[in-house]
């Protein structure tokens, strides 16, 4: 044994293996640096503002323009894989040509920008050479960071004084700042970690370890108690065993997971229940914390019983081709059982469906139906009636082209129902209906039927091996429209992102070697190169001028001047920007200097007609005693937000003819919730 442990450290430290090593990894050095870009994300709100996504961005984009100029190739070695890339790039294109129309052109060109980020990532990602390992390696580490970040947070709480940053409005929301993305992103990794413990090839200790991680995501995935995750995971399971040939394996370590989650389900549940019921949160925490510990162990058993079975007995041909065949039995059966209880309930189908739709409908604190146990027997539409709504309206009164990328926001805020302000649709198709029209409607159902095409006629060349590791960047990529389908997943990068450059490693996955590189730089690697560039700059200013807003607003109480000018560099960085203006005036009238404030915020609405500047103006004339140029500025804020409370308060105060000092009305207004929790809608 020191013979042989002996030539092995030689064979380790020799130059030749070395030079052997680099070629192998050094192809997938993009994909790390991606994937830690990722795992990045995620303590920083999921990577939602635009100071965690920007940077990011033009990163991305600038090594797909070294890998293209490097390898002398941007054509991907799929054809269905370029074909789907092609759609997507001309979605991305659509919205950032919707700058021309759109009421709001910073949102535009900011919608733009993040979806550069998810084209520039799904091209990097399907330029590289895949083959199995790598590709394996690549989604445990994604898993298994997800899965530690998870801890972490749950960890922190146990031991936070002010549990408001994990728990708001009864619902769990860390680590991603809302509790539907907070339940997606281990869910989406949950799919990559079942994977590597059902995969032959992966070490028997690592099997066991990806037990455990899948437990854990699913009982952290629990914690925030997301409807349409528990649907989503149920579909997403029948798409896995469909897709996979190791049905039995998969099947097994499926339903081992699922008998160790249960051990902590009613401990989970019960954090819920307490904050709902105005109880203590921390012991809940804690309680479902302990279980979740005992469902680990258990894990842990389980997973180590299983690979020693395994190991033992192989099962014969014909039990494999029965377990092949059982993942499409699991699906009859409950198609079988949904039909089955449709005709059991005959006629009082209809009602239940009516009811249903009422409740849907109604708003919250009118449906009568609170969670007692549990919000995932609820059917209650969270405004969500109300955000289609919109959708649809805005779809009906721009069909063609739709009212501009990102400016949802906009018309939701004129025609909404509630007072509560919303950036997105909560629906990827309602989005791209009420934004980008039937054009970009259609680009984007093109991508996902493409990519769809591709993978399933890739599905029938692969070998099992392959088979299982395109089943998991399917299940991530499904998930990830399933429940997108219901929610605004895609404003968070470190759950969008994955959901969207998961599929292209999969469509890239065939084992083929990719087309040969051509030494001349052909027109495709040219206009891939243009187009980054032309990338770059789309993404630099505007973050440039993000960054100088910020700067200014935070250095405006202690360095008058260098905010001034920083206020200044952002205008010119960004002039589509009316932020900046804003900034500009509040900083003013922080300062005194009311005059100034008056100018930036007319200034502002010379770039963009919005309420926010004409409040502020209304507040700025009521100040002195301007009441009739307050009256009609006032008005012009309400009638672009006529429920916001912030803008009725100063209009009841103008009508009283009653003086406002605008910056401790700014101040106290911008403390409540309906402000400070915007970002998570």
């Amino acid at each position: 044994m020191g013979g042989v442990a002996g030539v092995h450290g030689r064979a380790l430290s020799t130059p030749g293996l070395s030079r052997g090593l680099v070629p192998l990894v050094a192809p997938f050095l993009p994909a790390v640096a991606i994937t830690g870009i990722w795992l990045a994300w995620i303590p920083f709100d999921g990577g939602y503002f635009p100071g965690a996504w920007y940077p990011a961005a033009m990163f991305v984009v600038a090594l797909l323009c070294v890998m293209v100029v490097a390898g002398h190739r941007a054509r991907l070695g799929s054809r269905s894989a370029n074909v789907a890339l092609a759609l997507f790039g001309a979605f991305a294109a659509w919205n950032l040509l919707s700058i021309l129309w759109a009421g709001s052109r910073a949102s535009a060109l900011e919608a733009g920008g993040e979806l550069l980020l998810y084209l520039a990532t799904a091209w990097v990602i399907a330029l590289l050479p895949w083959r199995g390992r790598p590709a394996a390696v690549l989604l445990g580490a994604w898993s298994l960071g997800v899965a530690v970040t998870c801890a972490g947070f749950l960890i922190a709480a146990l031991g936070a004084s002010d549990l408001t940053h994990y728990v708001f409005d009864a619902r769990w929301q860390q680590p991603t700042g809302y509790a539907n993305t907070a339940a997606a992103l281990p869910a989406m990794a949950f799919w990559p970690a079942l994977m590597l413990s059902a995969r032959r090839r992966t070490a028997r200790p690592l099997q066991v370890l990806f037990v455990v991680t899948a437990v854990f995501l699913l009982d952290f995935a629990l914690l925030a108690q997301s409807r349409a995750m528990f649907v989503v995971m149920l579909l997403v399971l029948l798409v896995f065993l469909l897709w996979t040939s190791d049905r039995l394996r998969v099947l097994t370590r499926a339903l081992a997971i699922a008998a160790a989650s249960a051990l902590a389900l009613d401990p989970v549940f019960g954090v819920i229940r307490a904050a709902d019921g105005h109880h203590p949160v921390a012991p809940a925490i804690e309680h479902a914390a302990r279980w979740i510990v005992v469902s680990l162990a258990a894990a842990v058993v389980i997973g180590i019983a299983l690979v020693a079975v395994e190991s033992r007995y192989r099962p014969s041909p014909g039990t494999v081709r029965i377990a092949r065949l059982g993942g499409r039995a699991v699906a009859v059966a409950l198609l079988g059982a949904l039909l089955g209880l449709a005709a059991a309930r005959g006629g009082s189908l209809p009602h239940y469906v009516s009811h249903q739709w009422r409740v849907f409908k109604a708003r919250p604190a009118n449906t009568g139906e609170r969670a007692s146990y549990t919000r995932l027997g609820t059917l209650t539409s969270d405004k969500r009636y109300d955000y289609w709504r919109v959708a649809l309206d805005a779809f009906g009164d721009h069909p063609l082209a739709g009212v501009g990328a990102g400016n949802f926001e906009r018309v939701y805020t004129l025609r909404r129902d509630y007072p509560k302000h919303s950036r997105s649709a909560h629906d990827i198709w309602m989005r791209s209906l009420s934004e980008t029209g039937v054009v970009g409607t259609a680009l984007l159902a093109g991508t996902v039927l493409a990519a769809l095409a591709g993978l399933l006629s890739l599905r029938r060349r692969l070998d099992d091996e392959r088979r299982l590791l395109v089943a998991a960047c399917v299940a991530v990529g499904a998930y990830f429209v399933g429940h997108g389908s219901f929610d605004w997943l895609e404003l968070v990068p470190a759950v969008g992102v994955p959901g969207v450059a998961l599929p292209f490693l999969a469509l890239t996955l065939s084992g083929a070697p990719p087309p040969p590189a051509i030494r001349r730089r052909g027109l495709l690697s040219g206009a891939a190169v243009a187009v980054s560039l032309a990338a770059l700059v789309a993404l630099l200013f505007p973050y440039l001028s993000y960054e100088y807003t910020n700067a200014a607003l935070s250095q405006s109480r202690t360095h008058a001047g260098a905010a001034r000018r920083d206020a200044e560099r952002a205008a010119s960085l960004n002039p589509l920007s009316p932020q900046p203006r804003y900034a500009e005036g509040v900083i003013a009238m922080g300062q005194g200097r009311y005059g100034t404030a008056e100018r930036a915020f007319r200034r502002a609405l010379s770039i963009e007609r919005t309420w926010y500047p004409y409040l502020e103006l209304a507040l700025l004339d009521a100040r002195t005693g301007r009441f009739a140029r307050a009256r009609s500025e006032v008005a012009r804020a309400r009638s672009l937000n006529p429920l916001d409370p912030f803008v009725i308060a100063a209009s009841q105060l103008v009508r009283r003819h009653r003086r406002i000092d605008p910056v401790s009305f700014n101040r106290r207004v911008l403390t409540l919730p309906l402000y400070t929790s915007e970002h998570t809608q």
